[in-house]
Protein backbone atom coordinates (compact mmCIF):
# COMPACT_ATOMS: atom_id res chain seq x y z
CA UNK A 1 0.00 0.00 0.00
CA UNK A 2 1.54 3.53 -0.83
CA UNK A 3 1.78 5.70 2.41
CA UNK A 4 0.70 8.65 2.68
CA UNK A 5 2.33 10.76 5.55
CA UNK A 6 0.14 13.86 6.49
CA UNK A 7 1.77 17.30 6.92
CA UNK A 8 1.02 19.60 9.58
CA UNK A 9 2.50 22.26 7.68
CA UNK A 10 1.75 20.94 4.61
CA UNK A 11 -2.14 21.23 5.85
CA UNK A 12 -1.83 24.94 7.54
CA UNK A 13 0.02 26.46 3.82
CA UNK A 14 -3.05 24.84 2.02
CA UNK A 15 -5.18 26.63 4.54
CA UNK A 16 -3.71 29.52 3.86
CA UNK A 17 -2.93 29.77 0.35
CA UNK A 18 -6.96 29.02 -0.07
CA UNK A 19 -7.94 32.09 2.25
CA UNK A 20 -5.08 34.03 0.11
CA UNK A 21 -7.17 33.01 -2.95
CA UNK A 22 -10.67 33.98 -1.33
CA UNK A 23 -9.87 37.19 -0.14
CA UNK A 24 -8.46 38.01 -3.75
CA UNK A 25 -11.86 37.10 -5.02
CA UNK A 26 -13.53 39.79 -2.70
CA UNK A 27 -11.15 42.54 -4.34
CA UNK A 28 -10.40 44.36 -7.88
CA UNK A 29 -7.72 43.02 -10.07
CA UNK A 30 -6.94 45.75 -12.37
CA UNK A 31 -8.46 49.05 -12.79
CA UNK A 32 -8.93 51.84 -15.39
CA UNK A 33 -10.14 55.34 -15.02
CA UNK A 34 -10.02 58.24 -17.66
CA UNK A 35 -10.71 61.88 -17.01
CA UNK A 36 -11.27 65.15 -19.27
CA UNK A 37 -10.07 68.34 -18.75
CA UNK A 38 -12.11 70.82 -17.56
CA UNK A 39 -15.04 71.81 -20.33
CA UNK A 40 -15.74 75.06 -19.56
CA UNK A 41 -14.10 78.77 -20.65
CA UNK A 42 -12.27 80.46 -17.97
CA UNK A 43 -14.12 83.43 -16.89
CA UNK A 44 -17.24 82.18 -18.27
CA UNK A 45 -21.40 82.66 -16.68
CA UNK A 46 -20.21 78.65 -15.05
CA UNK A 47 -19.81 78.88 -11.45
CA UNK A 48 -16.30 78.56 -10.05
CA UNK A 49 -16.11 74.95 -8.62
CA UNK A 50 -17.84 73.64 -11.75
CA UNK A 51 -15.59 72.70 -14.53
CA UNK A 52 -17.31 70.17 -15.94
CA UNK A 53 -15.09 67.44 -15.65
CA UNK A 54 -16.25 63.46 -17.07
CA UNK A 55 -14.67 60.69 -15.57
CA UNK A 56 -14.94 56.97 -16.12
CA UNK A 57 -13.73 54.10 -13.84
CA UNK A 58 -13.81 50.82 -14.14
CA UNK A 59 -12.92 47.97 -11.75
CA UNK A 60 -12.32 44.32 -13.02
CA UNK A 61 -13.08 41.44 -10.79
CA UNK A 62 -13.22 38.03 -10.84
CA UNK A 63 -16.89 37.38 -11.84
CA UNK A 64 -17.92 40.80 -12.39
CA UNK A 65 -16.99 44.30 -12.89
CA UNK A 66 -17.96 47.84 -11.00
CA UNK A 67 -17.95 51.19 -12.61
CA UNK A 68 -18.28 51.50 -16.50
CA UNK A 69 -16.39 52.49 -19.37
CA UNK A 70 -17.63 53.94 -22.74
CA UNK A 71 -14.58 51.57 -24.02
CA UNK A 72 -15.80 48.36 -23.63
CA UNK A 73 -18.27 45.53 -24.95
CA UNK A 74 -20.76 43.74 -22.16
CA UNK A 75 -20.03 40.17 -23.88
CA UNK A 76 -16.17 41.13 -23.89
CA UNK A 77 -15.97 41.96 -20.41
CA UNK A 78 -18.69 38.91 -19.25
CA UNK A 79 -16.42 36.21 -20.94
CA UNK A 80 -12.74 37.99 -19.56
CA UNK A 81 -14.38 38.34 -16.13
CA UNK A 82 -16.00 34.60 -16.05
CA UNK A 83 -12.31 33.51 -16.68
CA UNK A 84 -10.27 35.22 -14.65
CA UNK A 85 -12.54 33.99 -11.52
CA UNK A 86 -12.79 30.21 -13.25
CA UNK A 87 -8.72 30.03 -12.87
CA UNK A 88 -8.82 31.38 -9.17
CA UNK A 89 -11.85 29.24 -8.13
CA UNK A 90 -10.12 26.19 -9.34
CA UNK A 91 -6.93 27.35 -7.31
CA UNK A 92 -8.98 28.06 -4.71
CA UNK A 93 -10.67 24.67 -5.13
CA UNK A 94 -7.43 22.61 -5.18
CA UNK A 95 -5.87 24.15 -1.87
CA UNK A 96 -8.89 23.32 0.04
CA UNK A 97 -8.55 19.91 -1.34
CA UNK A 98 -4.72 19.38 -0.37
CA UNK A 99 -6.12 20.86 2.80
CA UNK A 100 -8.47 18.25 3.14
CA UNK A 101 -6.75 15.52 2.12
CA UNK A 102 -4.16 16.23 5.23
CA UNK A 103 -6.67 16.14 7.77
CA UNK A 104 -5.78 13.14 10.16
CA UNK A 105 -9.35 11.54 8.80
CA UNK A 106 -8.97 8.46 6.53
CA UNK A 107 -10.05 8.85 2.95
CA UNK A 108 -9.58 6.10 0.00
CA UNK A 109 -7.68 8.48 -2.57
CA UNK A 110 -5.65 10.23 0.32
CA UNK A 111 -2.49 9.46 -1.77
CA UNK A 112 1.05 10.88 -1.80
CA UNK A 113 0.69 10.92 -5.37
CA UNK A 114 -2.32 12.52 -5.39
CA UNK A 115 -1.24 15.84 -2.85
CA UNK A 116 1.72 16.08 -4.52
CA UNK A 117 -0.10 16.26 -8.35
CA UNK A 118 -2.54 18.83 -6.71
CA UNK A 119 0.39 20.45 -4.89
CA UNK A 120 1.71 21.28 -8.82
CA UNK A 121 -1.76 21.94 -10.28
CA UNK A 122 -2.86 24.64 -7.92
CA UNK A 123 0.30 27.14 -8.22
CA UNK A 124 -0.07 26.87 -11.97
CA UNK A 125 -3.87 27.92 -11.87
CA UNK A 126 -2.55 30.85 -9.73
CA UNK A 127 0.29 31.91 -12.12
CA UNK A 128 -2.27 31.55 -15.15
CA UNK A 129 -5.04 33.91 -13.50
CA UNK A 130 -2.04 36.27 -12.78
CA UNK A 131 -0.39 36.12 -16.06
CA UNK A 132 -3.81 36.63 -17.76
CA UNK A 133 -4.84 39.35 -15.77
CA UNK A 134 -1.53 41.31 -16.90
CA UNK A 135 -1.69 40.30 -20.89
CA UNK A 136 -5.14 39.66 -21.48
CA UNK A 137 -7.23 41.77 -19.30
CA UNK A 138 -6.07 45.60 -20.61
CA UNK A 139 -7.49 44.18 -23.73
CA UNK A 140 -10.72 45.08 -22.63
CA UNK A 141 -9.96 48.72 -23.35
CA UNK A 142 -8.12 48.22 -26.48
CA UNK A 143 -10.56 50.98 -28.14
CA UNK A 144 -8.97 53.28 -25.70
CA UNK A 145 -5.41 52.93 -26.17
CA UNK A 146 -4.71 50.58 -23.41
CA UNK A 147 -2.26 47.74 -24.04
CA UNK A 148 -0.50 46.54 -20.97
CA UNK A 149 -1.37 46.62 -16.82
CA UNK A 150 0.00 49.91 -16.20
CA UNK A 151 -0.66 52.96 -18.56
CA UNK A 152 -0.26 56.65 -17.55
CA UNK A 153 -1.37 58.48 -21.31
CA UNK A 154 -2.31 61.67 -21.84
CA UNK A 155 -5.02 61.30 -24.63
CA UNK A 156 -6.24 64.69 -26.87
CA UNK A 157 -9.99 64.49 -25.06
CA UNK A 158 -8.52 63.93 -21.50
CA UNK A 159 -5.86 61.33 -19.97
CA UNK A 160 -6.24 57.99 -18.60
CA UNK A 161 -4.74 55.23 -16.01
CA UNK A 162 -4.53 51.43 -15.29
CA UNK A 163 -3.05 49.77 -12.92
CA UNK A 164 -3.24 46.11 -10.81
CA UNK A 165 -4.90 45.94 -8.25
CA UNK A 166 -5.02 44.26 -5.06
CA UNK A 167 -6.80 41.36 -5.73
CA UNK A 168 -3.98 40.70 -8.45
CA UNK A 169 -1.23 40.85 -5.59
CA UNK A 170 -2.93 39.06 -2.93
CA UNK A 171 -2.99 36.31 -5.17
CA UNK A 172 0.59 36.79 -6.38
CA UNK A 173 1.54 36.10 -2.70
CA UNK A 174 -0.55 32.89 -2.65
CA UNK A 175 1.19 31.78 -6.06
CA UNK A 176 4.26 32.67 -3.84
CA UNK A 177 3.17 30.25 -0.50
CA UNK A 178 1.86 27.76 -2.97
CA UNK A 179 4.97 25.92 -3.60
CA UNK A 180 5.42 25.13 -0.06
CA UNK A 181 2.51 22.56 -0.43
CA UNK A 182 4.31 20.30 -2.87
CA UNK A 183 7.87 20.98 -0.93
CA UNK A 184 6.31 19.96 2.76
CA UNK A 185 4.67 17.07 1.09
CA UNK A 186 7.60 15.83 -0.53
CA UNK A 187 9.86 16.09 2.32
CA UNK A 188 7.55 14.34 4.54
CA UNK A 189 7.69 11.20 1.89
CA UNK A 190 11.49 11.32 1.80
CA UNK A 191 12.94 7.66 2.99
CA UNK A 192 14.57 8.01 6.12
CA UNK A 193 18.26 8.53 5.44
CA UNK A 194 19.63 6.11 8.62
CA UNK A 195 17.21 3.82 6.87
CA UNK A 196 19.29 3.72 3.77
CA UNK A 197 22.53 3.68 5.46
CA UNK A 198 21.46 0.61 7.01
CA UNK A 199 20.40 -0.70 4.28
CA UNK A 200 23.77 -0.04 2.47
CA UNK A 201 25.66 -1.78 5.60
CA UNK A 202 23.35 -4.18 6.33
CA UNK A 203 21.83 -5.77 3.04
CA UNK A 204 19.43 -8.30 3.43
CA UNK A 205 20.78 -11.95 2.34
Amino acid sequence: MERHERTVWGFVVALVVAGLLGVSLTLPWWTYTFSTGPQTIPGGPQPTDDARIERERLDVYPYRTEGHSNNTTAADVADRVQLLGNLVVASLATAGLIALLEMPVPFPVSTRRVTLVLGVVGPVLALAALVYAWFWIPELLATAQVDRPYTTRELPDGFHQTWLNWGWAVCFVAALVYPAVFAFKFQAGATDPTVIETFRTNPPP
